[in-house]
């Protein structure tokens, strides 16, 4: 299905428990994102989960947005270059269980100033080496990376590895060239959607460890924790 104008003022919004305005569109098979200047920028977070997006891109300039939910898409790429521009305010985006493989598929979120919350979990990405150390290297802003916290340590040790932006050492200089360009990514084989979510399926959690997460689900407070615990019960 088309995100047309109208299909976006069609859809149902939400006030979820931390008092955000979410525009629901999940579940919807979208292609592509287009046409969302006619929110008006009326939301905070906006909801595209279960869709069939591949490039995240053509997001107009919308201020208020601070949460992007994109989990269970075929997201390969976040290839607008001026996404910190458009979202200045973003804040949180979950990508879980996309296709998302190296870090120049992620080039677009290093240019958002305020990002602090990033789920990549279910992404060949969290296979690269050092992957956490290069993910708060990359993007400072960045304060928790897969529902953990990310620590000082892996601050400092980026900074001993890398460098600094300004002052990158040899691999930091690979790895910036990496993402502008492709050069230094790993190959890893892309699983289409249907492939993750049967995997998805097969792995399930006993019935006892499934009671206590739904517990703990009807129990959240933030969209972090409710993406968290998904995240789980999908294991």
């Amino acid at each position: 299905m088309r995100l047309t104008t109208q299909v976006i003022l069609d859809a149902p919004y939400i006030i979820n428990p931390e008092g955000s305005t979410v525009l629901q569109l999940r579940g919807l098979k979208i292609p592509l994102i287009e046409n969302l200047g006619v929110t008006k920028d009326a939301y905070d977070v906006i909801d595209l989960v279960d869709n069939q997006l591949i490039d995240i891109k053509n997001f107009p300039k919308l201020r208020n947005l601070r949460g992007l939910l994109l989990a269970r898409n075929n997201v390969v790429r976040i290839s607008q270059l001026n996404l910190g521009e458009n979202l200045p305010n973003l804040e949180f985006i979950t990508l879980v269980n996309n296709n998302i493989k190296s870090f120049s598929s992620i080039k677009g979120l290093t240019s958002c100033p305020k990002l602090a919350h990033i789920s990549l979990n279910e992404n060949a990405i969290t296979e690269q080496s050092n992957y956490r150390i290069i993910m708060a290297w990359l993007i400072p802003s960045l304060n928790v990376l897969d529902f953990s916290k990310v620590k000082q340590s892996e601050r400092e040790r980026g900074l001993e590895i890398f460098g600094t932006k300004e002052e990158p050492t040899t691999l930091g200089k690979q790895v910036l060239e990496g993402v502008n360009n492709g050069s230094a990514d790993v190959i890893v084989q892309e699983v289409n959607k249907e492939d993750r979510d049967l995997k998805t399926v097969v792995q399930r959690l006993s019935d006892e460890e499934k009671a206590k997460l739904v517990e703990e689900l009807e129990s959240a407070e933030s969209i972090e924790d409710i993406e968290r615990i998904e995240a789980a019960l999908r294991q």
